[in-house]
């Protein structure tokens, strides 16, 4: 499993998107209607999986799965 499609899962499971079907350029502030508590919540679980921290202003550039795949992937040691 890719990152994208990792972070993917993680975003429905972690905000109960079971039934959507998101996308690697799904924005999810405007196409899914997060609000900031579910993108903190969001990024929480991505730290937790991936052991990578998260900067409070990084978050409102993580928009998409994408973008927050490609964070992970240059960020995590």
């Amino acid at each position: 499993m890719t990152t994208v499609e990792r972070v993917i899962e993680l975003t429905k499971g972690t905000l109960q998107f079971d039934d959507k079907d998101i996308q690697p350029e799904t924005d999810l502030f405007q196409d899914l209607g997060v609000d900031s508590l579910d993108a903190v919540e969001l990024m929480m679980a991505v730290e937790e999986e991936y052991g990578v921290k998260v900067p409070d202003d990084k978050l409102a550039d993580l928009t998409t799965p994408a973008k927050i795949a490609a964070y992970v992937d240059a960020n995590r040691g």
